[in-house]
């Protein structure tokens, strides 16, 4: 969001120098990092131990009522039935549960637990790093990561006014509670501006909502010709449609790849006509890292035909977290651009998608498995921030081949259905959507700066 954006354009247009507080680079990273981004990386570590893991994991246990959240509860039960963990997560997450029970209860108990957990997370290394940088502000992106809690409430401690401007839509609703509150915000639109204040009392007047840098490029990053060249090179048709699946990890949608197949060889036989084609890309969570099933890539790459193609992502050999090729990112954007439908299984490309005012379908379940809910991709849809995009009535919900297959004849016949809803999604989860989110962002950031000075 901020290193494949304009936003550091845009604050250095403003006369405003950044730094980048990173866990666990060496030398080598940070000069490579600080040479193609002309801007100050520094690296520091939070204490090891087990503590700080056991943090992490128990946090939803003592600040959320875990079962009336479909996305803690999922996480939860995964754990009990042993397939997020082993032995000792099985037993930690019983204790959890049980704590959580009497947590929702007693406030006093939480603020003990919370006091604990801060604790937990005061690290002198930051605080000194924060004291030679001396900055103005602090701006954490995911302020629920403990490395990242951690630096604001030592920029707190020393006085230095702290921002959350928040990654993702789901990170106030799905990954637990925020251990330490920045004092402001730069939010993505109205939805989360109000969860903000339903979930941590957060004024309005302390938010201010100026959309998604990442999503600009969607904007102003693309031409047709420019989606064209990237289709041919894939060996698919540029004057022929095609559909864009954009998949998920396997974590959170187990039988997608099924859904490709049937998929691709309808699209091969011709049910949808002699011209359709298909375009599948890989999440990089497939690729590589904690969350991927390399053992899709070749069942992938077996279905590729003059009618089906697979766009791998191209991911740079950095240590930063889904770091996309600059070039791979303005291909993304023009393909969903270039697309008749695209279909996901509930991940933030919708969003995406809406942004373009492409026709979305979200494909909510597991090809022909009968998989229980904690283990299904039934779930996402139950997950608070999906839910919310999905009643806007901006995208088309598929849960059996049957839905998916009318959904994606609606859709050829008529792009224009649910345009309104797109409109009510694009307004309510992005607010102004005019490929100058980053100008805005910047704006905010350098408002608060003054401010703080």
């Amino acid at each position: 969001m901020v290193l494949h954006s304009r936003l550091l354009h845009e604050l250095r247009q403003r006369g405003l120098s950044v730094a980048v507080l990173l866990p666990g680079l060496d030398a080598r990273d940070l000069e490579a990092l600080e040479s193609e981004y002309g801007i100050q990386f520094v690296s520091t570590l939070l204490p090891r131990g087990r503590k700080l893991q056991l943090s992490n994991r128990i946090k939803p246990y003592i600040y959320e009522n875990i079962r009336e959240n479909p996305a803690l509860w999922s996480k939860h039960i995964r754990v009990v039935k042993g397939v997020d963990g082993g032995g000792w997560w099985r037993h930690m997450a019983h204790v959890g549960f049980a704590v959580n029970r009497i947590a929702i209860r007693f406030a006093g108990l939480r603020h003990l637990l919370l006091s604990a957990e801060r604790a937990s997370l005061r690290c002198r290394r930051i605080s000194s790093l924060l004291e030679r940088l001396s900055p103005g502000i602090v701006v954490s992106t995911y302020p629920v990561n403990n490395f990242e809690s951690s630096a604001i409430m030592a920029a707190q401690e020393a006085g230095i006014l702290t921002v959350g401007q928040l990654l993702s839509w789901d990170n106030i609703t799905s990954k637990g509670r925020l251990i330490a509150i920045p004092d402001r915000f730069v939010s993505w639109g109205p939805i989360m501006t109000d969860e903000l204040g339903e979930y941590y009392d957060i004024p309005a007047g302390q938010v201010i909502s100026a959309g998604v840098p990442h999503f600009d490029a969607h904007i102003n990053n693309v031409r047709i010709r420019k989606a064209s060249e990237f289709v041919s090179q894939m060996g698919l048709a540029a004057d022929r449609p095609y559909v864009f699946f954009g998949m998920s990890s396997p974590i959170f949608s187990p039988e997608e790849i099924a859904i490709v197949e049937w998929l691709a060889h309808k699209i091969d036989s011709g049910a949808f006509g002699e011209d359709l084609q298909l375009l599948v890309r890989p999440h990089p969570q497939n690729v590589e890292g904690a969350m991927m099933d390399q053992s899709w890539l070749p069942r992938l790459e077996s279905l590729q035909s003059d009618r089906v193609a697979v766009d791998f992502p191209i991911l740079r050999r950095s240590k930063l977290p889904w770091d996309l090729e600059p070039r791979d990112l303005g291909k993304l954007v023009n393909l969903i651009g270039g697309c008749s439908i695209c279909i996901n299984s509930g991940s933030t490309l919708s969003i995406d998608a809406i942004v373009q005012d492409r026709p979305v379908i979200v494909t909510l379940f597991d090809a022909h498995s009968s998989r229980p809910w904690y283990d299904s991709a039934r779930r996402i849809g139950d997950y608070i921030h999906q839910k919310k995009m999905l009643t806007l009535g901006g995208a088309r919900v598929a849960r059996s081949f049957e839905e998916l297959e009318s959904a994606i004849r609606r859709y050829l016949a008529n792009p224009g259905s649910d345009a309104e809803g797109r409109v009510r999604v694009r307004e309510r989860e992005l607010g102004v959507c005019d490929g100058k989110a980053a100008e805005r962002v910047a704006e905010a950031l350098a408002g608060f700066l003054k401010a703080a000075c």
